[in-house]
């Protein structure tokens, strides 16, 4: 079971409150501040993010339990490619390299 969480919208529109990620070149005004959990993300020229996230919108649900976040994952390596599932899924350890 998985609900709503928000969706991240790509943008090149400066918005008052933005933060900058630097370790990604990009800046980001939380879901958190809008009612509909809508997140811009704005992107330098030079991020090391790859195309798909730079330019291709994308939703986010909370996994309820620990099996659907294990088949969600399993899902998104399927799909994506295990390095871009890491990025999405801990920003904290990816890398560009």
């Amino acid at each position: 079971m998985r609900r709503y969480h928000h969706i991240g919208i790509p943008t090149t529109v400066r918005r008052d409150g933005e933060t900058y990620l630097p370790r990604f070149k990009m800046h980001v005004i939380g879901y958190d501040t809008n009612p509909y959990g809508i997140e811009w993300v704005r992107f330098e020229p030079d991020s090391p993010l790859p195309d798909l996230v730079r330019t291709v919108a994308h939703d986010d649900c909370v996994a309820l339990d620990s099996s659907a976040r294990r088949t969600a994952r399993a899902r998104l390596r399927a799909r994506f490619g295990a390095r871009l599932v890491l990025a999405a899924l801990a920003p904290a350890r990816f890398t560009t390299r």
